[in-house]
């Protein structure tokens, strides 16, 4: 019982029955489990290691997808958001929840990339310390002791304003007929990029034929084409600005209009301690260093109608392994000299894909989740084989799944911004 008093567990004999049912009485794979959690509570953090065959995790309650399936694409194979998991947090008794929080989120990834199958009662241990702290609870129309699924991309922004992710900083400005103000060229922060999918048009006239429909289905939007439309190619309506002297109109000085503007972004190439509205976070530089930078992607595969009914945008999206992501990162850089040189860069910027994970169904808080890490694993919680991390052969037809299964069903990138010198 020692182990169960190291950890907080009530010593008693429910407490150890119950841990062994779950291990299939096993004592092994019990005693296994506690020592997995004291090393979690202690701070001990099992590194990656690629050679490893990885189990997954069973998921809890057939609602758990999205979280098995953001953790494995988090930390499967990528160290870039260990510092989620030991950031020095307040010690504030109000912060418990949080650091334990951390403990179970390090339990699970502990046990993950440790080759471990992670069993159904980590997930729901884990889940009761999401919600301690805040995270979505079931409702009070739902079963006691239920779950709900949510969507993963909402869980991504909890876990990382919690636990303190550093701000991406993106130079923004804002192109307009008016007065030039100082909000027209200023840094904003984002934690993800939402790159929005144009909405097809909607059909008027006669039934669409099957031709149609197959020809509809195999028309493939670029990424790249959508990173473009996000960086340089939005409009702000409604901004007010003053309206410069001799437009005419019968405005008194000092009288700000609403005006539309032309919004450009550029993504400056570190990660930021602190936001716009004055907000720190308490990672260190050691826990992010400024060469390993990752870009969350988040396509918005739903749109809203006239009813504020939400609809699957089922447009395929060519999702690329690199991207060239010079264009997009600003020039005015340290890193790239005097930015009034109008010479060659020096620098070349690439997004390499390090995770992805796909929704399948028609609502975010619905459907499936599975998640692939590209150097070809697939963890699919649920999967009917029983095998829920499985092995892609390269150039098989399995990795031309994968590749349609992003296409058709991709919701989260993982990219690195790589840099690289001309």
């Amino acid at each position: 019982m020692s182990y169960f008093d190291h950890v907080g567990h009530r010593a008693d004999e429910e407490t150890a029955e119950y841990l062994l049912s779950s291990y299939q009485w096993n004592i092994d794979q019990t005693m296994q489990y506690c020592q997995d959690l004291v090393q979690a509570v202690q701070g001990t953090l099992a590194p990656v290691q690629q050679e490893t065959k990885l189990s997954g995790a069973v998921n809890d309650q057939m609602t758990s997808c999205y979280i098995d399936a953001l953790l494995f694409a988090m930390f499967a194979r990528l160290s870039a958001f260990e510092g989620l998991l030991n950031v020095n947090l307040d010690t504030d008794r109000t912060l418990l929840h949080a650091h334990l929080l951390q403990t179970w989120l390090r339990m699970f990834v502990n046990q993950l990339r440790s080759g471990r199958l992670i069993q159904a009662h980590v997930i729901k241990e884990l889940r009761q310390h999401l919600y301690s702290c805040g995270w979505n609870c079931p409702g009070p129309l739902d079963p006691p002791g239920s779950s709900r699924q949510e969507d993963a991309s909402e869980l991504f922004m909890f876990l990382t304003e919690k636990l303190h992710l550093p701000y991406l900083p993106l130079e923004q400005r804002l192109l307009h007929g008016a007065r030039v103000s100082a909000d027209d060229d200023k840094v904003i922060t984002e934690r993800m990029l939402q790159i929005s999918i144009p909405t097809p048009e909607p059909q008027n006239g006669p039934p669409t034929s099957p031709t149609a429909k197959l020809e509809s289905a195999l028309s493939i939007l670029s990424l790249e084409k959508l990173l473009a439309q996000h960086f340089y190619d939005n409009t702000l309506t409604g901004i007010r600005r003053k309206i410069s002297s001799g437009t005419g109109a019968p405005l008194s000085p000092g009288v700000e209009v609403p005006v539309a503007a032309w919004q450009v972004m550029e993504l400056l190439p570190f990660y930021s301690s602190s936001n716009e509205q004055g907000g720190i976070i308490h990672a260190s530089q050691s826990q992010y260093p400024t060469d390993v930078v990752i870009l969350p992607l988040i396509l918005k595969r739903y749109s809203f109608g006239a009813d504020m009914q939400a609809r699957r945008i089922n447009t395929p999206i060519d999702i690329p392994r690199r991207i060239d992501f010079s264009r997009f990162v600003s020039q005015q850089t340290s890193e790239l000299g005097d930015y009034m040189d109008c010479g060659p860069p020096k620098v070349k910027y690439i997004l390499e894909l390090k995770s992805v994970v796909c929704h399948l169904g028609t609502r975010l808080n619905s459907g499936h989740y599975r998640s692939y890490e590209p150097n070809w694993l697939r963890h699919d919680d649920l999967d009917p084989s029983g095998q829920r991390v499985q092995l892609i052969s390269r150039n098989s037809a399995e990795d031309m799944d994968m590749e349609a299964d992003w296409a058709r069903n991709g919701y989260i990138l993982f990219y690195e911004l790589q840099t690289i010198q001309c």
